[in-house]
């Protein structure tokens, strides 16, 4: 965490300490090095899951590693994959990571060791765990569902032959929500796969997306879009009504490139695999202050 983070911290401290939001833009807080960052998940303890590759394409060389949410790496659970992608951790430690140029999704005990194989699959992408106690991955063919042994349950074929599916979450109402990379656009499905809504088209404004890809949805019901192409994170209702950005195209403080995955805990922080930046990126929603407050100007700084 850099110098002007902590600073940040310690003002906070004395204008009352640290106030979650409802309504705010999240503010960059540090960030730190991960090598192409892609997949990332939160348990329920607050271990940060981060699949990267050395490389950033083919090649043995990908791992799989654990931080805290101040980015202390706390180990390397598992290397050698084949650019690995989408990372899901059930409460029981159990992890299933999406090897994307294998063609499969690799279960791993809680202390790291293969236990089973779901595949072949054409490129699988995003992998979760779904409320009925299932997974769902995304992959060329659309969204599958397994059960978390590797039966097959289900496929969901969505947006048509152009569609090519990135990342996937699942509302406390079963609607599953799916990121189109290829037509720019995201799509909702009921929870027994029929389609209720789709918004999003090629371009850069507000709602417009270019190649999105990880998704997730934070404890106050907004949906986040990582929009890797435009750098940067949309928020969205669950109906597709757009809510705000943050995030812009460079390598500075609260700058990215190319995101990949995102995911938002309970704690009112996000984090972002800044891919090509090689680093995680670490947001903090924060209460929204008047402009006659210190907070005010401490925000500014941080923007």
């Amino acid at each position: 965490m850099n110098s002007r983070a902590i600073l940040w911290v310690g003002l906070l401290c004395l204008v009352g300490g640290w106030p979650l939001v409802s309504n705010a833009q999240p503010l960059y807080f540090g960030s730190w090095g991960v090598s192409w960052p892609a997949g990332l998940a939160l348990d329920e303890a607050g271990v940060l899951y981060v699949t990267s590759s050395s490389s950033g394409g083919g090649g043995h060389d990908g791992t799989l590693r654990t931080y805290t949410r101040d980015g202390a790496l706390l180990r390397t659970v598992a290397t050698g994959m084949n650019f690995p992608w989408g990372i899901a951790v059930a409460s029981d430690g159990t992890m299933y990571v999406a090897e994307y140029l294998e063609g499969r999704v690799v279960i791993l005990s809680p202390q790291g060791i293969v236990t089973g194989i779901i595949g072949p699959l054409s490129g699988p992408r995003y992998v979760i765990l779904s409320r009925d106690g299932c997974l769902f991955v995304t992959d060329w063919s659309g969204i599958l569902k397994f059960t978390t042994s590797g039966v097959f349950v289900s496929q969901w074929t969505i947006g048509g032959p152009s569609a090519n599916l990135y990342g996937v979450v699942e509302d406390a109402q079963g609607n599953v929500y799916a990121a189109d990379w290829e037509n720019n656009c995201v799509w909702k499905c009921n929870a027994t796969g029929v389609v209720v809504k789709q918004w999003g088209t090629f371009g850069s404004a507000p709602g417009q997306f270019w190649h999105p890809g990880g998704l997730a949805i934070d404890p106050e019901g907004r949906l986040y879009v990582s929009d890797g192409s435009n750098c940067r994170i949309q928020r969205f209702t669950l109906d597709g009504q757009f809510l705000d950005a943050f995030g812009s195209q460079g390598s500075g403080p609260g700058q990215l490139s190319a995101t990949a995955g995102v995911v938002s805990g309970p704690w009112g922080e996000t984090f972002v695999a800044d891919r090509d930046n090689q680093r995680v990126c670490k947001f903090v929603d924060v209460a929204t202050p008047t402009e006659s407050t210190s907070w005010g100007r401490i925000k500014a700084l941080y923007r």
